[in-house]
């Protein structure tokens, strides 16, 4: 806010993501708050949200990476509603992606599928945030979920977890039915086209379903 019209040189903001994204977009974002201009605000949100939420994770700052992803999809409801495009609230969408993969972590089923690619990227995220947890690392870098998350195509995606999972299965219990439920939908499942890392950032920050009170005694 207090960078609107400031030179770029003087812009004192130490980190370069978000110093970049100021000068890049501060013009759009300017008018459209304050003037009523439109100048494609929609589309130009959606092309440094990600950017910034990825950065602000990266630094640790998880409650805030949360916040903004909750920002992001107020934006996106907004606009649905303005233009009248219809469809389900995004916090609605959420929820129903959240507790079907919890439903299907949690089962006694020997199979458990994955419905959609939301809910197979929100799983992905689960599972990345599950591996890095078992890290023996006195300091857990967020930026460890970059290869996962910028990952072009799901065959690299599942390459990069089995890479994981090797490095980490020593921590596993074999008794862990829901680490091999969430695995094994993420297995079963094989997604085309465009990798959805709105979805694999929401998992990743989101309550892990493996961490459970029942869990945590096993």
């Amino acid at each position: 806010m207090t960078n609107y019209f400031t030179d770029a040189n003087d812009i004192s903001v130490k980190d370069s993501v978000l110093k970049r994204i100021i000068i890049m977009y501060r013009n759009v974002i300017f008018d459209w708050i304050y003037k009523g201009i439109d100048n494609n605000f929609e589309v130009v949100e959606k092309q440094f949200a990600l950017e910034l939420i990825k950065n602000t994770l990266i630094n640790d700052y998880n409650l805030r990476a949360m916040t903004q992803l909750n920002l992001h999809w107020s934006f996106e409801d907004y606009f649905a509603n303005l233009e009248k495009r219809g469809g389900e609230k995004m916090a609605d969408i959420a929820t129903k992606i959240r507790m079907s993969v919890k439903e299907k972590v949690m089962s006694k089923d020997k199979a458990v599928i994955v419905s959609n690619n939301e809910e197979y990227y929100y799983a992905i995220g689960q599972l990345m945030a599950y591996f890095i947890s078992l890290s023996k690392a006195s300091k857990k870098a967020q930026s460890l979920i970059n290869p996962v998350l910028n990952a072009q195509n799901d065959t690299v995606i599942k390459t990069r977890l089995l890479q994981l999972y090797k490095k980490y299965n020593y921590n596993i219990l074999t008794k862990n039915s829901r680490v091999k439920n969430l695995y094994a939908m993420i297995l079963g499942y094989k997604s085309e086209g465009k990798v959805n890392q709105e979805m694999i950032l929401f998992g990743y920050m989101d309550n892990n379903v493996i961490y459970t009170k029942s869990e945590e005694k096993e």
